[in-house]
């Protein structure tokens, strides 16, 4: 039995002995801003988005969370391996937070 890895984030994976193409696909997911003073959100700034999303994000259990998402509508090829571990993000977001 050859080797096979279920989660491929990105990147070449392998099924046994054949590489299996991998892709990356756009989501999106809902979230509001309270208390917007421009009633199209002009005025929202890169931290009131961010914090919005993470609250969004911890507000939702697994099924929800799948619901919330729903399905993909763009997706390319994945040509390089470039995938993001969860420290990545976290590393991104302490690194960009306002202080």
């Amino acid at each position: 039995m050859g080797t096979r890895l279920s989660c491929a984030r990105g990147r070449w994976v392998r099924n046994g002995d054949q590489d299996m193409k991998t892709y990356n696909v756009a989501f999106t997911i809902a979230f509001e801003v309270p208390k917007c003073t421009d009633p199209k959100g002009d005025d929202v700034t890169a931290n009131q988005f961010r914090q919005a999303i993470l609250l969004r994000l911890a507000g939702l259990d697994d099924k929800e969370l799948l619901e919330a998402i729903g399905l993909g509508f763009d997706n390319y090829e994945d040509t390089n391996g470039m995938y993001h571990r969860h420290s990545d993000t976290q590393n991104y977001i302490k690194k960009n937070e306002r202080r």
